[in-house]
């Protein structure tokens, strides 16, 4: 599994990283994953902003999960 995670992030690098203007959706995810505290609540709303923090919201800690 830790490769397939590898391999995605690698693949997904430069826009989870970039400094385009106005801000990309994967820089926007990879900055909450960085910075929002391991006991956050994060709420997404349906849509677009459901499918890009399902796909580039990365959980940090074991004590993080995703409800039911």
């Amino acid at each position: 599994m830790r490769g397939l995670c590898s391999e995605y992030a690698a693949k997904y690098r430069e826009l989870l990283e970039s400094d385009a203007v106005p801000i990309r959706p994967e820089r926007l995810c990879s900055e909450l994953t960085r910075h929002t505290p391991d006991d956050a609540i994060v709420v997404v709303d349906t849509g677009h902003a459901g499918m890009w923090m399902g796909g580039m919201y990365d959980l940090k800690s074991a004590s993080q999960s995703l409800p039911a």
